[in-house]
């Protein structure tokens, strides 16, 4: 595992865009202010993972509000 000096008060990458630095995490949130987070993966994340994470925690009622990525679209048929 490969450790990296620690950026002093969030500062900014080496690099743009994704890399290796970032580690993505899912956060959602609910009306009770009950919150679920989970890290997702390092760098780019895939669809199978992202389903894995969020999808099961779905019911028919609930509002999923995201950004564009089609990705969570694969949830909309999945909610238990």
């Amino acid at each position: 595992m490969e450790v990296r000096i620690a950026r002093k008060r969030g500062g900014s990458s080496s690099q743009r865009g994704m890399s290796k630095d970032q580690v993505c995490v899912l956060v959602a949130r609910n009306r009770q202010k009950a919150t679920y987070s989970k890290v997702v993966g390092k760098v780019r994340t895939v669809k199978s993972r992202l389903v894995e994470a969020i999808c099961s925690k779905l019911s028919p009622s609930n509002v999923l509000c995201t950004d564009a990525w089609r990705a969570f679209m694969t949830c909309k048929g999945k909610r238990t």
